[in-house]
Parts: C-alpha cells; structure tokens; sequence
C-alpha cells in the first residue's frame, strides 16, 4: 500500500515539475506577448539562454523559433535563430527582451550548458 502511495507521490512529483514556469511581458510595439520558460534557463559562465515563446490568442505559449541569450553580466541580450545566430545585428534590444533577460538572469538553479556560445 506505501509503495503505491510513494509511487503515486513520485508521479505527481514529475508532472508538477514538468510544467512550465512562464515569464512573459506584452510589447507596446505589437501587443503581442512573449515569455520564457523559467524552467527551461540554461547557463554557461555568464550567458544564460532560453527558448522564447509567444503566447497565441487562447493564451498558450507557442515557440517563436527564437531562444534569448542574455549575458547576466555586461547586460548584452540577443536572440538565437535556429542555427544559434544572432540575429539582433547589434540593434538596442526591445523593452520586452531586456525584461525578459532580467528575468532570466535571476532564475535561481538554470541547468547547465557547457555548448551556449560566449555571449
């Protein structure tokens, strides 16, 4: 009986930690919203990263195809294409990702990544 509660317990466990820790801002710009994923952050040295996601009108988060890199400690924020390029060509970022990067800089446990590039 303790083995199947325990079990049960484990089971819960998983699925509370599979759900998403969603930080998300709206842009003024196009009053779309955008968020990341708390639980997906990632970390190599100062730069952290992760998948960015848009939120469609029923309110579910949808990949933009776009992850934000952000280094924690010059402040720099970017957003990766597919193929881990920066595609911000040195434009300001918007109010949005530098929101969005703060956010991701004071997630307290991101998993580690040794392959995000410098940043």
């Amino acid at each position: 009986m303790y083995k199947i509660l325990a079990l049960a317990a484990l089971g819960i466990a998983t699925f509370a930690q599979a759900e998403a820790d969603l930080a998300c801002f709206e842009s003024s710009a196009n009053k779309r919203t955008y968020c990341i994923d708390r639980h997906e952050a990632r970390v190599s040295a100062n730069t952290r990263a992760a998948v960015l996601y848009a939120l469609d009108e029923a309110k579910a988060a949808q990949p933009a195809g776009l992850s934000l890199i952000a280094n924690c400690e010059t402040k720099k924020t970017g957003l990766l294409n597919a193929d881990g390029k920066d595609i911000t060509d040195g434009r300001s970022p918007s109010p949005v990702a530098e929101a969005l990067a703060k956010n991701l800089c004071e997630v307290a446990k991101p998993k580690n990544d040794p392959t995000l590039p410098l940043f």
